[in-house]
This record gives C-alpha cells, structure tokens and sequence, in this order.
C-alpha cells in the first residue's frame, strides 16, 4: 500500500506472494451465527495509541468497538483469583505501589539496550528471568497473589513460561511512567487493548486487498517460498514449492522467523547477526478458546468477563462487548508450557466431533472445569460451540508472537530489521516496542516499504 501510495513505481511490477490460502495472516474472524457475533483467532486488539491502524481504518470506512466501560474506572468488574482465593484491582495496585520504586530505579539502570548497546546492569537484567525477578523482587514471590498475578499475566502476554523470558519484557512493558495516579494497575503499562474493528479485524487486509488489486497489483495465495538467493547481478531470485522462481530488485519477506528459518538463504548473504536472529528468536506458544454460552451470565455477576488467574486458562474476556445478541462468547488465553499441552488435529478448529480429537475436548472440558471454580455453574450455560486457536501448531505459523528469552535483548534485539542489501524485513517481530501487535506489522511493512522508496527517491 505504501509502495502504491508512494506513485514511484508501476503497480504491475508489484507483486504479493501469500503461502496461505487466504490473505489477513493472523488477521482473521469467526462468525457466530444466527446473531452474526464475532470472534478473533488470532490478533484481536487495538490500543488507543496504534495510530497507524486507526488511520487505515478511518481510510477504509471501518468502524471501531470500544470496548472500556467508562463505568469500571476503578477496574472491579474484572475478576482476579490467585492461590484459591480472590484478588482485587486495589490489592494489586496496593502492592505494585510498594515495588514501583524498585521498578523505575532498575529501568533508570538499564537504560538503552539492544545488540550494539548495553551496559553491566542492562545485561544483568536481561539474563535474569522474570520467574527469578518476581522471586527476588516481590515480596514473597510466587507465594504472594501479586507475584502470581505477574507470573500469570506476563506468561499469556508473550506465550512463554516465566523461566525462560528475560525480566525486561515485564519491566519494559510495565513502564511506571504511564501508570495512572491513583490505580489501577495497567498490567501491561501503555497498552489499553481497547478497541476491535466492528464485523471483523478480518475487514482491514480484505479491503486493503481489494484496493491494492483495483490497483492492478497481483496478490498470488499459496505460494510458500522455499529458497532466496541474490544473484551475481545483484538481483534477488524466489523459488517457490510449485518450482516457480521470479526475480526482484527488492524483497520485503514478512514471514515470521519461525517460518523463515526453513527457507534455504544459503544464497542470500545474510551475515551472522541476521543468522542468528532467524535461528534464535523464540515465540510463543499461546493458545486461544472462544466459546460460546446460551447467555451472557457473567453479567450477572457484576464482571465484564475478564479474569486473571492461575488456573491454567491464565485469562479470559468478552469477544463479544458491544455486540447485540442473547449468546455471549468468552475468549479463554494462556501460554506457554499450559498452551502446549493438548494435542490439536491443526492449528486452527472449529470445536465440533469430526474436526478435533479427544484429547482436545479433555482440554477444553478442563478449562470449563477451572472456569467453574471462579464461577460457579458457568459450564452449564455452554453451548458446546467454540474454536481453538493454536498458531504455534499451524505451519504458516509455527508460533504466536516473537518473546525474548535470556541474554536477547543485548544480542538480537533492533537487529530483526536490518536490511540485507536489498532484502527487507517487516512484521511484527521487527518493531523494537510492537512485538506481538497488528500496529507493529502494519507499521513495520510501512517502515520496509519506505527503504524502498528512500532507495529510488
């Protein structure tokens, strides 16, 4: 599209290569009918600062679902249930108050850092896991709710057990500074997850899709790319599994590194750094439920749907806030070890007999189980409908979003973008601050495209 935009090159020289079957990668809706509900399997949220989403939508005439209650600004209608007993937004904000000095003195410490910039402390932290900094850092540790609530929280968020992740994808994410006043805690610092795309996020690549081939550019699915060399001229060569090879002036590849690795770059001149960031980079193994209920019963109980726990589901909320309609759909979320431990037929099912094995239907019965404990009877208002996301299953996929583990920061991290001569690299596993967000991987092809002009203009 910024390449389109930019008017320097003919749309027809422009092509898009998809190994899937359908374009929107990890952009893509369910439809829940008769009451035309939806629900996300993979990216879902927009935060109230993703301003380069916003404008797509604004350019593509999309609508928006703010999902904040304007009433709940204290954060009580979420629901927190640590260690077999319940939690509130002020006893979480009570004892992040006491570690948020230690907190800000430890950023102040680390500063700047990424793999041409550290200092003693910054490489101290970033080889602590956040499973040891909770333990060193609040007191009681794992014992205390608020270290579980931590633990819990930040395993979701980025798909991988406390042991492995460095403690910087907590203390970076928390950032004291954009905590409000007087609570409650933002778990995650900045980013509000406050609005969805109103009928689908699905909505935005279709349309952008059909505006790029109004504009005669082509859009080829099921091309999956198996090898990348650059030519003696310079050129870049793409030889695909159907044993078609084209050949470009420039590359964007926006596959994830999961993905990438497997593709033969014997050819393409990566140097080391490159290597290893494409060898090395982890992701996460998140897993994502929507289920589906005869009615929205959490209502009932004062709760806006979202919970954080320790129960192996870790998080849940309301796919379907500010959506008309009896059924209501609640989005189970975990991570990690727990989001691996079921055996799924693909990565992507819908929850019905002959698209999953048992071993699926024990997990998703454990889950309600769990679910009941917080709230008491809830399985009984299931409908038995759902689907089950799990990316890291999935071979275009091969995991949910880049996490950095141990000693990556000061390694690999600011490398994931570096151009290789004239093979560029987008997603959004190359943004230093939108890792695991549809605004990094719309910002970030914006960013690639823009080499690519600066090259010509």
């Amino acid at each position: 599209l910024t390449l389109l935009d930019s008017k320097l090159f003919t749309p027809k020289n422009i092509h898009i290569y998809d190994a899937n079957n359908y374009i929107g990668g990890r952009m893509h809706t369910t439809l829940w009918l008769p009451e035309y509900q939806t629900s996300e399997w993979c990216g879902e949220f927009l935060d109230s600062n993703h301003d380069f989403m916003m404008n797509l939508t604004k350019r593509f005439n999309l609508s928006l679902i703010d999902t904040i209650d304007p009433t709940d600004s204290d954060g009580s209608r979420g629901t927190y249930y640590f260690l077999k007993q319940f939690y509130n937004a002020s006893e979480a904000w009570r004892d992040y108050q006491a570690i948020s000095d230690t907190i800000q003195q430890q950023l102040e410490l680390i500063g700047d850092i990424s793999y041409n910039e550290t200092n003693s402390d910054a490489t101290y932290f970033d080889n602590l896991s956040l499973y040891d900094w909770i333990e060193k850092y609040i007191p009681n540790g794992h014992q205390s709710q608020f270290g579980a609530y931590i633990d819990s929280a930040y395993t979701q968020e980025y798909g991988l057990d406390t042991r492995e992740q460095s403690s910087l994808n907590f203390l970076f994410a928390i950032s004291p500074e954009s905590q409000p006043e007087n609570g409650p805690l933002s778990i995650y610092g900045p980013s509000d997850q406050r609005y969805r795309i109103k009928d689908g996020n699905y909505l935005l690549p279709e349309a952008i899709s059909k505006y790029l081939m109004k504009h005669k550019i082509s859009i080829n699915l099921n091309y999956n790319l198996t090898k990348i060399s650059i030519n003696d001229n310079k050129k870049i060569s793409l030889r695909f599994q159907n044993d078609e090879t084209y050949i470009y002036d420039h590359v964007i590849l926006t596959l994830p590194t999961t993905t990438l690795k497997y593709v033969d770059y014997s050819e393409a001149k990566f140097d080391s750094l490159k290597k290893r960031v494409i060898n090395e980079l982890r992701y996460g193994t998140t897993t994502k439920l929507n289920l589906q209920f005869k009615e929205r019963f959490w209502l009932k109980l004062s709760s806006d749907g979202v919970i954080y726990t320790d129960l192996p589901f870790l998080n849940s909320w309301e796919a379907t806030s500010g959506r008309k309609g009896e059924t209501g759909i609640l989005t189970l979320f975990t991570g990690g070890t727990i989001g691996t431990s079921f055996e799924p037929k693909k990565g992507i099912n819908t929850l019905t007999t002959s698209s999953c094995n048992k071993n699926t239907f024990l997990y998703v019965e454990g889950f309600l189980d769990d679910l009941n404990e917080i709230w008491p009877n809830a399985s009984t208002y299931y409908t038995g409908k759902g689907t089950i996301s799990a990316p890291w299953v999935d071979k275009h996929f091969l995991g949910s979003y880049a996490a950095y583990t141990l000693g990556q920061y000061s390694t690999i991290s600011g490398y994931e973008k570096e151009r290789q001569m004239n093979i560029h690299f987008s997603g959004d596993y190359t943004s230093p601050d939108l890792q695991g967000f549809m605004e990094g991987a719309a910002s970030e092809g914006d960013r690639a495209a823009n080499e690519i002009i600066a090259d010509y203009s």
